[in-house]
């Protein structure tokens, strides 16, 4: 039995054993926690139980929060540990990222979370800085105060909205593919496009820069 702290960002290695005494080797990323290891040999499974360190350093105020962006096609919960907090209050998130691999088409971005309104606001820049467009993102959220952790889950609907004006309805079609297969419930699904009319609102009434204040103001 051993213990280890690890700080936040760092990869651990998980070695699982089987019987044959080959072992299996993944590298796994952690937010910053205690990581007890229990191996047992011959068997498949590596138990791993986590402590939260705030609660021990009673430094809570110090640490970033974590970020996590869950999908729902593909169904996925990815940590995004490298966006960078610019601001943030009971309202709003305001952080600067590049993209988790790199792409031809886009390079980094900030991106503004409207919590209670259920919308997602980012500004894509290419490798030059300059701007490409703005994506809207229909979001739900669920936030730990304990861990100061936020679990974002993307409705499926986008909006973009191009520099000369121009906006583009995308994936209105994952909604109905998600409702089928169980993966958004009924109550979510209404809530999804609701938001959606909500935004589209305010963009076809000239209040889009409204939304797009936060990105300015925090850099």
């Amino acid at each position: 039995m051993s213990s280890k702290i690890m700080k936040k960002g760092e990869k651990m290695k998980q070695i699982l054993y089987k019987k044959t005494d080959k072992f299996r080797e993944t590298t796994l990323t952690f937010p910053r926690c205690r990581c007890t290891f229990n191996n047992k040999v011959s068997k498949l499974t590596c138990k791993i139980r986590f402590a939260d360190l705030e609660n021990e350093t009673g430094d809570n105020n110090m640490a970033d929060p974590i970020l996590y962006r869950k999908r729902l096609i593909p169904e996925e919960c990815v940590l995004l540990k490298d966006d960078r907090f610019l601001y943030r209050d009971e309202k709003i998130l305001v952080t600067a990222w590049n993209t988790l691999k790199p792409r031809k088409d886009i390079h980094h971005g900030r991106s503004c979370y409207y919590l209670q309104e259920g919308i997602k606001v980012s500004r894509f820049y290419d490798a030059d800085d300059s701007l490409l467009y703005w994506y809207c993102d229909i979001v739900d959220y669920d936030y730990n105060k304990e861990t100061d952790t936020y679990i974002i889950t993307d409705l499926l609907a986008d909006v973009i909205v191009y520099p000369d004006g121009f906006v583009k309805v995308v994936d209105i079609d994952e909604l109905a593919t998600a409702r089928e297969s169980g993966l958004l419930s009924e109550a979510m699904l209404k809530k999804a496009l609701l938001t959606l009319n909500h935004l589209l609102q305010i963009i076809y009434d000239g209040r889009f820069e409204d939304l797009q204040k936060p990105l300015e103001q925090h850099t």
